[in-house]
């Protein structure tokens, strides 16, 4: 519970923005990823079934319509299902997990989609969300994209967050983190989450700190390892 409870107390802190004006995109977003999130784990611990690549790519259907680069947690689950089931050769329950996900995918963009071309109104709201965004992220170059990555750092680094996060990562990455329990299966999805939104969040090269807010659950998941491995080396 205190790790927990410390990765949401410093993920609370990071960005004031968002208490005290969440009128952002990426702050609607934010319950999705978590949930996304915690089907994702309840889908490794428990075992695959349809039901919830369907969950996915409905929530998927709602994050990208909300804003296309919101749309992490559904890339995180595919890349973390495509390393394990094709890591597994099971090529075919990997195919029949992303039918499952399109299914999910399609039926909320439907349902978005369909009022909107009943009202004539299908060209606005594909400018609205997916042209104006095109736009708005061509006009800046790599170069600039990469650097908002270190401005995300920044943002992230008050009270040390982000250095508390880090370790986890590559501690991962190194082969130092077992997943065969259910705190490193937490660790490893937050891991890949973080990275992928951390790349999303650079697409317009642009810097507000509230473009950062889709780092925060998979901050919080990864503090909360990195204070639990603190506290089980101390108690050894």
């Amino acid at each position: 519970a205190l790790p927990a409870l410390t990765g949401a107390l410093f993920s609370a802190h990071l960005l004031p923005e968002l208490a005290r004006t969440p009128n952002y995109t990426e702050a609607f977003a934010l319950p999705l990823q978590a949930l996304s999130l915690l089907l994702l784990l309840r889908e490794w611990n428990g075992g695959d079934r349809a039901g919830y690549a369907v969950a996915q790519g409905a929530i998927g259907g709602v994050l990208f319509h909300l804003q296309p680069n919101c749309v992490g947690a559904t890339v995180g689950y595919l890349l973390l299902s495509g390393f394990r089931q094709l890591g597994e050769k099971r090529v075919g329950q990997f195919l029949s997990k992303v039918s499952w996900l399109l299914l999910g995918f399609a039926g909320v963009s439907a349902t978005i989609l369909l009022p909107m071309a009943a009202r004539g109104a299908l060209g606005e709201f594909w400018y609205g969300s997916i042209g104006f965004n095109l736009e708005y992220s061509g006009t800046t170059s790599l170069l600039t994209k990469v650097r908002s990555l270190y401005w995300g750092v920044v943002a992230t680094s008050e009270f040390g967050a982000i250095w508390l996060a880090l370790p986890v990562v590559l501690s991962l990455a190194a082969g130092g983190l077992s997943v065969g329990t259910s705190a490193g299966r937490a660790a490893c999805a937050a891991s890949l989450l973080f990275v992928v939104e951390a790349l999303l969040s650079g697409v317009s090269g642009r810097v507000p700190r509230y473009y950062y807010l889709m780092w925060l659950a998979p901050m919080s998941v990864l503090i909360s390892s990195f204070i639990k491995t603190c506290l089980g080396a101390a108690g050894n």
